[in-house]
């Protein structure tokens, strides 16, 4: 994998619009597993806990691979935190308007 695999894939780009169909797709196949437990929040937070750790797995194997240098790791982890926060502000616009589309206003303004 070369180091520029890290860079900002670009709205609109075919990377951009890939990872975008495979959030789709993790979100699809974890949604039963949401609404279907006792705590909905508890499951969210466990998905959380546990898509971070596959992250970091499937970067684990890479550099087993010998496809990333191992000091490609601190920017694979900042890459992650930036997603993260990104992906904050998607899941809170979508809440949003779903949120609207639905006559419920949540409690995050």
């Amino acid at each position: 994998m070369d180091s520029k695999q890290f860079r900002e894939a670009a709205p609109g780009s075919a990377q951009h619009q890939e990872v975008a169909a495979l959030t789709e797709m993790l979100r699809s196949a974890t949604a039963g597993y949401v609404t279907s437990h006792p705590d909905p929040r508890a499951a969210m937070s466990l998905l959380m806990t546990s898509m971070q750790s596959y992250s970091g797995i499937l970067f684990g194997q890479l550099l087993y691979m010998g496809e990333v240098p191992q000091q490609d790791t601190a920017r694979a982890a900042k890459m992650a935190s930036r997603n993260f926060r990104e992906g904050i502000k998607v899941g809170l616009a979508r809440s949003q308007r779903v949120g609207r589309e639905i006559g419920f206003e949540g409690t995050q303004q």
